[in-house]
C-alpha cells in the first residue's frame, strides 16, 4: 500500500488525465475527478501560484486559467495536461477539440503518462474529433508503458501484437507460443455444447421471448456455448431488441464491446442503446453516456443527453434548496474517498442497518447516502452476477429489475444524498476499486435481490 504523501501541496497536485484514462469515455467526470489520482504517478511540488490556479481550476473557478496557460506554455506537463483537458471538453476555454488533442500530446511528450492513456484511447475509438487510428493508439500506448503507466503492459496484451511490436512496445509482450496451433477451418460443424436447459432457452427465443433471446446472445456470442449459431442467436436479438429496451440495451452492449464483428460499434451501440431510451427503459441514459458523445451524435441520438443535463440541472436545483445548509460534498472530500478506495486505504465500513434490523454489507462508504452506498454495491454485484451468464432465465429478470431500481436510487438527487452525476460517478468508482480488491466484503447477488424493496423504500428518507 502506498503511503499517504505529507503535504497538502503533494494531496491535491493533479494528475488530471489518469482518472480518465481509467474511466475512457465517461468524460463528464473531468473536472471533479482531476483530483482522484493524483497518487498514481510520483508526487511533484510545483510552483506555488501554479498549484494554487490548479486547486482553483478543479473547483471549477477557472480566474486563473491564464497562469496555467503560461506554464502549459512554457513546457509544464501538469500544466499542459490541464489546458488539454480545458480545450477538449469545454472547461474555462470553448471548446476545440483539436487543440486539446495537441496539448495532451505535448503533455505527454513531456512526460504525463495519464496523457498518454488518454491519448491511446481517443485515437483506438475515433474519439474526441480525431479519426480513429489504432497504429497511433498503439504508439500512445507504449510511450504511457515507459513513462511509467502501471497498467500498460495489460494494456497492450490487450492490442494488436503486430501494432504494439512496430511501435516499440515488444517488450512489454509476453513471448508468442511457439507451437501455435493453426486456426480452424470454417465449417458447418456444431459449436460447443451448451449448458443443460440452454436448448429450453433456444427454443424460448426462436418462440419471441426477449429474455430467452438475451440470455441466449450471452451463452453464443460472449461465452461461445452455444446450441445453434452465433448468426442465428444475433438475429433472434436483433428481433428481440426492436419490441424490448432490455433486449436492445443488450445488443447496444455487444456492438459497443465488439462482441459482434470483431471490433467496437459505437454508432451502432448508440442507435440500440438510445432506442431502448425512447421505448422506456430510462436505465438505458447511463450506458448511452458512457459512449463517445461524437457517436451518439452520429448515431441522432444526443437530443437524449441534452435533454437529461437540462433534467439533471433541474434535479440537482431542487435537492439543494431542500437540503438546509445547501451544499453537496466538496470535491475535495470525494476525490479523497476514490484515493482510499484506489489504494485500498479504506477500513471496511460498516454495514447499513435495514428496518427488519438486518445489517446490510456495503463496499464503500461514500458521500452517498448510507442507502446510496448499498444500492451503489448492489448495482456492482448484480451486473457482476449477470455478466457471469450463470443464472437461470427467471431469475436472470428478477436480477435485472433490481439492477434497475438500484441504478435509479444511486442517481436521484433526492435519494443518493444531494449528490449530482459526477459525484455520483466518483462514488460508483470507489464501489468498483473496493469490489476488485475485497470482493469478500461485498454483499451477495442473492441478497441484493432480496433485500432492493426495503432498501429502496428506507431510502426514501435519506434526504439530502
Amino acid at each position: 500500500m502506498r503511503p499517504s504523501p505529507p503535504n497538502r501541496a503533494a494531496v491535491d497536485r493533479p494528475c488530471i488525465t489518469a482518472i480518465l484514462a481509467l474511466m475512457g469515455t465517461r468524460k463528464h467526470t473531468a473536472g471533479l475527478l482531476g483530483l482522484a489520482l493524483l497518487l498514481a504517478g510520483p508526487a511533484f511540488a510545483g510552483p506555488p501560484e501554479l498549484d494554487a490556479a490548479i486547486d482553483a481550476y478543479l473547483e471549477k473557478d477557472y480566474s486563473e486559467i491564464a497562469l496555467i496557460r503560461r506554464y502549459a506554455d512554457a513546457g509544464e506537463a501538469d500544466a499542459l495536461a490541464i489546458i488539454g483537458q480545458a480545450y477538449l471538453y469545454g472547461m474555462g476555454y470553448a471548446r476545440d477539440q483539436d487543440l486539446g488533442v495537441t496539448y495532451l500530446t505535448r503533455a505527454a511528450e513531456a512526460g504525463d503518462w495519464p496523457a498518454a492513456v488518454q491519448l491511446s484511447r481517443i485515437y483506438a475509438y475515433g474519439d474526441a474529433g480525431q479519426v480513429k487510428d489504432e497504429a497511433k493508439s498503439a504508439e500512445f500506448a507504449v510511450l504511457a508503458a515507459k513513462l511509467g503507466d502501471p497498467a500498460g503492459p495489460r494494456r497492450l496484451s490487450q492490442m494488436p501484437r503486430d501494432l504494439v511490436i512496430a511501435a516499440g512496445g515488444g517488450a512489454y509482450l509476453s513471448p508468442a507460443p511457439v507451437d501455435a496451433a493453426p486456426a480452424p477451418v470454417q465449417t458447418t460443424a456444431p459449436e460447443p455444447a451448451a449448458p443443460s436447459g440452454e436448448s429450453t432457452i433456444l427454443a424460448r427465443a426462436r418462440a419471441g421471448s426477449p429474455d430467452a433471446a438475451r440470455l441466449l446472445a450471452r451463452f453464443c456470442l460472449r461465452q461461445n456455448q452455444c446450441p445453434s449459431t452465433r448468426a442465428e442467436a444475433h438475429d433472434l436479438l436483433v428481433a428481440a431488441a426492436r419490441k424490448d429496451p432490455s433486449a436492445a440495451t443488450t445488443l447496444g452492449a455487444i456492438y459497443r464491446d465488439g462482441v459482434w464483428g470483431g471490433t467496437p460499434q459505437m454508432v451502432a451501440a448508440a442507435q440500440w442503446i438510445g432506442y431502448a431510451f425512447e421505448l422506456g427503459l430510462e436505465s438505458a441514459q447511463y450506458m448511452l453516456e458512457d459512449l463517445p458523445r461524437d457517436a451518439v451524435r452520429e448515431a441522432g441520438k444526443e437530443h437524449i443527453l441534452i435533454q437529461l443535463e437540462a433534467r439533471d440541472r433541474v434535479a440537482v436545483a431542487a435537492a439543494a434548496s431542500s437540503h438546509p445548509s445547501g451544499a453537496a460534498p466538496p470535491p475535495g472530500q470525494l476525490a479523497a474517498s476514490l484515493a482510499d478506495a484506489i489504494f485500498d486505504r479504506a477500513p471496511t465500513p460498516d454495514p447499513v442497518p435495514l428496518a427488519s434490523g438486518q445489517r446490510f454489507a456495503i463496499l464503500a462508504d461514500t458521500p452517498l447516502s448510507p442507502h446510496g452506498d448499498a444500492a451503489a454495491s448492489c448495482l456492482l454485484v448484480i451486473e457482476k452476477e449477470l455478466d457471469t451468464g450463470r443464472s437461470e432465465l427467471a431469475e436472470t429478470a428478477l436480477l435485472q429489475a433490481a439492477a434497475n431500481a438500484y441504478r435509479s436510487l444511486v442517481n436521484d438527487p433526492t435519494r443518493n444524498g444531494g449528490l449530482d452525476r459526477d459525484a455520483v460517478t466518483m462514488a460508483v468508482i470507489s464501489h468498483e476499486f473496493a469490489l476488485r480488491q475485497r470482493p469478500s466484503s461485498a454483499p451477495t447477488a442473492l441478497d441484493c435481490r432480496r433485500n432492493y424493496v426495503p432498501l429502496l423504500a428506507a431510502a426514501s428518507g435519506d434526504k439530502p
